[in-house]
């Protein structure tokens, strides 16, 4: 361990770089090589740690990443649950109150982390600049934009205090056709609120009680809680945007510590340390966040644009793993697969009923994929089931199904041993 310079002080602040070889940052590691270089003053430790801190400020807050999730966690949810009500009997029948209740529980879930989200930013901003701060009012600015602009915002921040006082209503269940002719899809449920039943139980929509009074008498909450998202993404953007100004104006600092440090090996680190009981160091490392410097950088000396730091497309959530039409379309071709074996065995092998049932369903089709796909995946589903049972893999159990039909095409064996070419 190298104390560098000024190593009598006993305690104290210093530059220095974790060496190659440390297999984590932390000071109970004995592998840890601490390199302290260049010995610092309380002020400027105090300085660079502040510098440090505004660049870990552009991580998006916790409260933020959990008001995404819960959102993506509501979107899915609400997928799945109409999905399986507009399948119908033909999926299974379940408990539609309990699927209705976990769509209920997601929204509350959400509306209290949009909460959260902008109580902790309002707060932050406060006690950072204060109520007369130039980031105080852009954040008012903001917040009041998205109220104006965005109905779904306006409507998503007075029905939480809806759903505080009220409860929440998710009135009806809408099962009817699809709004665009599908063979596939014989119907489609819309989870939806009462427009009047809204009205008559509160009384505190403020400007949102027009535009309740807009709305068709059932509506659905899903579409106005994304367009809140919208809104919310941008507040979540102006609130980063202060930070990353208080980033770039830390950034030569930060470049200037980390150029004291070029042709060292290591992870460049801000040292805090002391002396404990046992005469040996305790140190509070805090690293020095180098690539995301020498960006910051790049933005402050010209050499790239402010929008080039902003990930492509950050504000939108990545898309649903399977969309609805894509699961009702696998739904029917696995269906296929099911009724062809059941016609099979209620007809007890290839009758002219088993092909007349198969004929209809290509007609239906207009083509031999969807039985075909939903054959191959019913008939893999009955060996992984069958092989289970039995102990083995379906691997194992379809090749020696193969070997015991495979012997019914072979001759009979008559005790003649086949000839063989002459090789000269």
């Amino acid at each position: 361990m190298d104390l560098g310079e000024g190593s009598n002080e006993p305690d104290g602040y210093a530059l220095g770089v974790i060496e190659p070889g440390a297999r984590k940052l932390h000071a109970s590691d004995p592998t840890l090589t601490f390199n302290m270089v260049h010995q610092l003053t309380e002020s400027e430790w105090s300085q660079l740690d502040e510098a440090i801190l505004a660049v870990n400020r552009l991580d998006s807050p916790f409260h933020y990443k959990l008001l995404e999730r819960n959102f993506l966690q509501l979107r899915d949810i609400h997928q799945f649950v109409s999905i399986t009500i507009s399948l119908g009997k033909d999926f299974a029948s379940g408990d539609r109150q309990l699927r209705v209740e976990s769509v209920m529980t997601a929204t509350v879930n959400w509306l209290s982390s949009m909460r959260m989200f902008l109580d902790h930013e309002e707060t932050d901003l406060k006690r950072r600049f204060g109520k007369a701060s130039a980031e105080f009012d852009a954040f008012n600015d903001v917040t009041s934009a998205a109220y104006d602009d965005e109905v779904g915002y306006r409507f998503a921040y007075q029905f939480r205090n809806y759903v505080q006082h009220c409860g929440l209503p998710l009135s009806r269940i809408q099962v009817g056709p699809p709004a665009t002719p599908n063979p596939h899809i014989k119907q489609v449920a819309k989870l939806q609120l009462d427009r009047d039943a809204l009205l008559d139980r509160f009384d505190g929509w403020k400007q949102v009680q027009h535009d309740l009074e807009a709305m068709p008498p059932t509506f659905e909450l899903l579409p106005l809680l994304a367009g809140a998202m919208t809104g919310l993404r941008a507040v979540n953007r102006a609130c980063m945007e202060i930070d990353m100004d208080l980033a770039l104006a830390s950034t030569p600092l930060l470049a200037t510590a980390l150029d004291r440090l070029r042709g060292l090996d290591g992870q460049p680190v801000l040292f805090r340390y002391t002396h404990n009981e046992k005469g040996g160091l305790n140190f509070s490392p805090r690293p020095l966040q180098a690539p995301s410097v020498r960006k910051l950088q790049d933005v402050v000396e010209g050499r790239a644009t402010r929008e080039s730091l902003w990930k492509v497309n950050d504000d939108v959530p990545p898309a649903l793993p399977m969309d609805p039409v894509a699961v009702r379309e696998k739904f029917h071709r696995d269906n296929r697969g099911v009724q062809i074996i059941s016609a099979w065995l209620q007809e007890g092998g290839g009758t002219p009923g088993f092909f007349e049932v198969v004929n209809e369903f290509l007609r239906e089709d207009k083509g031999i994929e969807p039985v075909l796909t939903g054959l191959i995946n019913a008939s893999t589903l009955l060996a992984h089931m069958a092989a289970g049972s039995l102990g083995t893999t379906a691997e194992a159990l379809v090749a020696g199904i193969l070997d015991q039909y495979s012997q019914v095409d072979e001759p009979a064996f008559d005790g003649t041993l086949p000839s063989t070419p002459d090789v000269h």
